[in-house]
C-alpha cells in the first residue's frame, strides 16, 4: 500500500516537473513570438 503511494507521488512530482518544463517553453515562445519560436520549439522537441 504504501509503495504504491510513494510510487504515485513520484509519479505525480515528476508530472509537475514536466507541466512546469512545458509551461516555460510556451511562455518563452509565446513572449519571442511568431511561427519562428514554434518552429525552433517543434524542431528541438524532434531532436
Amino acid at each position: 500500500m504504501w509503495r504504491s503511494v510513494t510510487r504515485w507521488r513520484g509519479l505525480a512530482q515528476v508530472a509537475v516537473a514536466v507541466l512546469v518544463v512545458v509551461a516555460v517553453l510556451v511562455v518563452v515562445v509565446v513572449v519571442r513570438g511568431g511561427k519562428v519560436g514554434w518552429c525552433s520549439l517543434l524542431w528541438w522537441l524532434w531532436w
